[in-house]
């Protein structure tokens, strides 16, 4: 079950057979302010819960930390709004660039400009998934999402291997539970060479660079992609499974990771 701090009853009117009031559970929304070396960078809309992760995934995947100076980064304290983080780096500050507000619940921000830093990847992982262990992923995705199906108000994401769950995530933005899988990984020292991602959310090109620059080779996903997402995915040796229901799925990219027998 979600945590007290995710969720508050609100009273409401509802048709259903006839007007009646009666309580029901919202998810409850709030911010966090990210700071890397005394600079504010960015405050984000939120749930309330794996802030340290979500900070710590936004700046990795954003090109503010480095995944590999991990050792060297530190979360100095965090409260209800605000997180502080100190970091080493090899070089200057990378420039905040432009703002990019993304779509859908929470309206994410990128500072990435379209998909310039996904350049320089390629993905050459060997790892195969089935369509049962597909559809098993779902299921389980679905069955975790307790938070979701009390207020459906929040996107859900998970790393996985090709048999089961591993890390769960939730939030009001999907892009940011996609960061907060990533901050989790990072922060827990967990590899992702070999894992899938499996999300509730569309995946537009914003969902599906982050996936990109985490270097995981399978994403799978319950709604569809867009087609500049598609495109991506092609280009960088990424396999995109999408619009997976009962038992049905759609391969975009790369369909040799999938075994079609």
């Amino acid at each position: 079950m979600p945590s007290k701090d995710m969720i508050t009853d609100i009273e409401i009117i509802q048709f259903e057979h006839g007007w009646e009031r009666i309580s029901s559970p919202v998810v409850m929304e709030t911010s966090l302010s990210i700071f890397l070396n005394g600079e504010c960078i960015v405050t984000l809309i939120c749930t309330n819960n794996a802030k340290e992760f979500l900070a710590i995934g936004f700046l990795a995947i954003e090109g503010f930390i480095s995944p590999a100076e991990m050792d060297e980064t530190k979360i100095l304290k965090m409260d209800e709004e605000n997180i502080h983080i100190e970091a080493s780096f090899s070089k200057s500050l990378p420039c905040k660039g432009e703002k990019i507000i993304t779509p859908g619940l929470g309206k994410g921000i990128t500072f990435s400009k379209g998909n310039q830093r996904l350049k320089e990847v390629r993905i050459f992982s060997g790892v195969k998934i089935t369509p049962n262990q597909v559809f098993h992923l779902m299921k389980q995705l679905s069955e975790r999402s307790t938070l979701y199906k009390l207020t459906h108000g929040v996107h859900n994401a998970a790393i996985c291997s090709t048999d089961c769950m591993e890390i769960f995530q939730s939030d009001i933005g999907r892009h940011n539970a996609i960061d907060k899988l990533y901050g989790q990984c990072l922060l827990e020292n967990i590899p992702l060479e070999e894992k899938v991602i499996v999300t509730s959310g569309r995946v537009s090109s914003e969902i599906l660079t982050k996936v990109g620059l985490m270097g995981t080779p399978i994403l799978i996903s319950r709604s569809a992609p867009t087609d500049k997402a598609v495109r991506l995915a092609d280009k960088i040796g990424l396999t995109l499974i999408a619009r997976v229901r009962g038992n049905k799925m759609s391969i975009y990219t790369h369909p040799d990771r999938v075994s079609l027998e």
